[in-house]
């Protein structure tokens, strides 16, 4: 039927239709390379270079905003490292001697409310989301492990519509004894570029507090030391007393004053490679190097508290920070601290991870923000840094 022109033009298109068809595929898995390759430089490439840039510049406000995602679930933990890897780090810290509390926020069961005063999440009735809690597990953010936990703070709310992380100790920590906290926390733009102060009175100083370290008894007492957002710049400092003692120093960064000029961060002291900020107070804002917490970014904060002796000038503060994938830096470095005793409380044996903002009225609008917490551990012994060496 066919003659052999006819099949020669037959075996023509067919040479033709396959080259072309080999072509598309070579295109197809071209650009299909491309797109993996594109992934994979996403989750598996260094830091920014620009971020590590910046980090490195003696800059007043630290970028930690073009860390790696935190929405990636491959993308969290260590830069460069996938989650698998990143759940093993924070579970080798949490394997070192001396740790007592090692908490990842990665099981539903962590999220039910206990009895009091067991340790766990303590739930806000007045919480505007309800049945929802303010308080959620996130499965999608997170610095390592299957979730973190998430603090919804909404619009129209009083000062701690959310609910506390309430963490005991197995052991208190009195006179002549030091002890380590560390944990992870990110925020969104919303937490960042609010100012909370206009959420309650003027010069009320209302902020979120991020964590509260003190004895079962109460949270606002002597023996308290609470890292808060000052003034809402997004700076965190601390305080102990209920407020009424700051963790301040002189200019000189070694010598602790209460008075103005003062060091509201004074970790330019520490030796290389720690060596952090010089963040003085101003009234228009921090002047100087000051860590202050980027939107989107995860950040270890570690924190060494030696308690003295009660009433006497020889307790001491130091807190280091590090953006996701780098290594420490420091920003509190109060020595010399005087801290004092309640009646009937034997030393810090309690923690509370909280966003209670003193203050804060219920006629107050703004949108809603979040923040996350992760990767909590305590020790009577140093933390290892997630990334680096550790201070």
């Amino acid at each position: 039927m066919f003659g052999h022109g006819a099949l020669s033009q037959n075996v023509f298109r067919f040479l033709i239709f396959s080259a072309l068809s080999l072509l598309a595929i070579a295109v197809f898995h071209g650009a299909r390379g491309t797109l993996v390759r594109m992934v994979w430089a996403r989750i598996f490439s260094p830091p920014d270079a620009q971020l590590a840039a910046t980090y490195k510049a003696n800059a007043t406000t630290r970028n930690g905003s073009n860390t790696p995602s935190a929405q990636a679930k491959e993308a969290t933990g260590n830069a460069g490292t996938p989650a698998d890897a990143a759940l093993q780090n924070f579970q080798s810290r949490c394997a070192q001697a001396g740790v007592i509390v090692c908490q990842g926020f990665d099981s539903a069961s962590v999220f039910a409310q206990p009895v009091w005063p067991a340790t766990g999440l303590y739930y806000e009735t007045d919480c505007p989301s309800l049945p929802a809690r303010c308080v959620q597990q996130d499965t999608n953010v997170s610095f390592s492990g299957a979730s973190s936990a998430r603090w919804d703070i909404y619009g129209n709310t009083g000062e701690n519509a959310e609910g506390n992380w309430v963490q005991n100790f197995p052991q208190t920590f009195g006179p002549n004894t030091t002890f380590y906290v560390q944990y992870a926390f990110r925020a969104d733009p919303n937490w960042v570029s609010t100012d909370w102060t206009k959420t309650g009175p003027e010069g009320g100083n209302t902020a979120p507090k991020l964590s509260i370290f003190h004895n079962h008894a109460a949270t606002c007492a002597a023996e308290e030391i609470t890292i808060h957002n000052h003034n809402s710049w997004t700076t965190p400092t601390a305080y102990s007393d209920c407020g009424n003692e700051q963790f301040t120093t002189k200019l000189n960064g070694v010598t602790y004053t209460p008075y103005p000029p003062f060091l509201l961060q004074q970790g330019f002291t520490a030796p290389a490679p720690f060596t952090g900020e010089k963040c003085q107070w101003a009234d228009e804002g921090p002047v100087g190097t000051c860590f202050k917490i980027q939107a989107k970014a995860w950040y270890t904060l570690y924190f060494k508290v030696h308690v003295g002796n009660w009433g006497h000038a020889d307790s001491s503060l130091e807190a280091w920070f590090a953006p996701q994938g780098y290594g420490m830096k420091k920003f509190i470095s109060v020595l010399l601290y005087k801290l004092n005793q309640d009646d009937g409380a034997a030393g810090f044996d309690a923690l509370t991870l909280t966003q209670y903002m003193t203050g804060k009225q219920t006629r107050a609008k703004h949108p809603t923000a979040h923040v996350w917490y992760d990767e909590l551990i305590v020790s009577a012994q140093p933390i290892p840094a997630p990334t680096g060496p550790t201070p």
